[in-house]
């Protein structure tokens, strides 16, 4: 994945639902901000997690699931421009076939940012019970 200081939000969940024709008219943004430990799924989500200078999360369960979630995007690209090919060639059985699968591989993208977030979570929950622990020592009551 690479690293870039600009942070661009996307909501992911808005993408999933998007038609292949709709996401081949910004799938280089897409692409390109799946590809970005700063403007991924694992990137959109709060700044509490731990992360490396590059952005990665320190997690490694959570890093991997950012590049599945990379994978799968870029996949969903390659997709969406075999149907724009396709439907040029009016080949309706192989569309048929695309389409479905195209619908498929967005199962799997909402799949694995549900399974980020989930992760996600579990980590913050970490985070902020450290953070208490560490106020409790400084004599601050936490309620």
């Amino acid at each position: 994945m690479k690293v870039t200081k600009k942070k661009a939000e996307i909501n992911w969940y808005e993408v999933i639902k998007l038609s292949p024709e709709e996401f081949l008219e910004k799938d280089n943004i897409y692409i390109d901000a799946a590809d970005n430990w700063i403007t991924c799924a694992c990137g959109n989500l709060c700044d509490v997690i731990p992360r490396l200078d590059n952005g990665e999360p320190i997690d490694d369960e959570l890093a991997d699931l950012g590049v599945t979630f990379s994978n799968l995007i870029s996949e969903v690209a390659d997709i969406a421009y075999d149907i724009s090919i396709i439907e040029e060639d009016h080949d309706a059985i192989y569309l048929k076939e695309l389409k479905k699968e195209y619908k498929e591989a967005m199962k799997k993208v909402a799949k694995t940012l549900n399974k980020i977030e989930k992760r996600a979570a579990k980590i913050i929950v970490q985070e902020e019970r450290k953070a208490i622990k560490v106020l409790e020592k400084l004599g601050w009551s936490i309620e």
